[in-house]
């Protein structure tokens, strides 16, 4: 069966997996999603709309937990 994160026949991933974002977050610190989008910028082209679904996707499962700030700053942490 193939990957549908796979572009086509020996091409790598075009976005970032929950399990690729959530690994790339240190425990304990805050992140906006720029500073991952940043991140997973380097390796994948167009990741700003994966990385903040992954960020959805996370906080669902309760393995980060999504602050919203009085400025209107949303901040992400893991939750170990």
């Amino acid at each position: 069966m193939s990957d549908p994160r796979r572009r086509g026949p020996g091409q790598g991933p075009d976005r970032p997996t929950p399990q690729e974002i959530h690994a790339a977050m240190v425990p304990g610190r805050c992140y906006v999603a720029a500073d991952l989008v940043a991140e997973f910028g380097k390796q994948y082209e167009g990741s700003e709309r994966t990385v903040r679904q992954g960020l959805d996707e996370l906080v669902a499962e309760g393995r980060i937990v999504r602050s919203a700030h009085a400025d209107g700053t949303v901040t992400y942490r893991r939750t170990d």
